[in-house]
């Protein structure tokens, strides 16, 4: 496995831009598209998004994810970081003075993705941050509402209807579908569609260090839920 994630491509530029939206597009599937509240607990979603973070890393090329280790790939000078965040995250990993575990890079991004994330999209105006009450609570929240609910509200169905109407499903789609699985968000992405059951097979086409990935994630997200931690 190793061999074949050395001598990997570098990204094609629709594979950059599209996997760079990848945190955009899971923060869209967990949140309401008109109110901006969380669809799922906050542990859970942070975790999502930090996964997807790595994720956002691994289609850019930037790091291998192999054997339960975040490793970072050879610079590669001549290409720009996909955002701000993910380069920073990148030289947090570069930094560290012994490789780290998949599982405590995600426990450690998982801390404030949800903010990071939403202040990626607040800076290319896809959302607007607000203060808020959220159901019964007596206290504000804040919150980062769409600017374009349809557009918002277009990320889950476009899966949703692909799956239903057994039209093809690109990989990064396929991630975000199956992580979306991982943080028990997969009922509320398909709705009322029909075609959950064609998932789990297209899953198994994933490149594996997604398929690990996510079942690193889906083995804390389980363990959050067990322990509290």
């Amino acid at each position: 496995m190793a061999a074949v994630e050395t001598s990997r491509q570098a990204p094609s530029r629709c594979t950059r831009t599209r996997g760079a939206v990848g945190g955009r597009r899971f923060f869209c599937i967990s949140h309401h598209a008109y109110r901006g509240h969380r669809l799922v607990a906050a542990e859970v979603l942070g975790l999502g998004l930090a996964s997807m973070l790595l994720g956002e890393l691994w289609w850019d090329n930037r790091i291998d994810l192999w054997q339960g280790m975040v490793i970072p790939k050879p610079r590669a000078e001549s290409r720009m970081p996909i955002s701000a965040l993910t380069f920073q995250i990148e030289e947090s990993i570069r930094g560290e003075q012994s490789t780290r575990t998949i599982e405590d890079m995600l426990r450690y991004l998982a801390i404030d993705a949800e903010v990071r994330v939403g202040e990626r999209m607040l800076a290319r105006n896809q959302v607007v941050r607000v203060r808020a009450r959220v159901g019964l609570s007596l206290f504000k929240q804040e919150l980062f509402v769409p600017v374009t609910p349809n557009e918002w509200e277009w990320v889950g169905l476009s899966v949703a209807t692909a799956l239903n109407q057994r039209r093809p499903l690109d990989p990064l789609d396929l991630h975000l579908a199956g992580l979306a699985i991982v943080t028990n968000l997969f009922g509320q992405l398909m709705g009322e569609y029909d075609g959950a059951e064609r998932l789990p097979p297209l899953l198994r086409g994933l490149p594996e260090p997604v398929r690990h990935l996510m079942a690193v994630t889906r083995r804390v997200v389980q363990d959050r839920a067990e322990t509290g931690v």
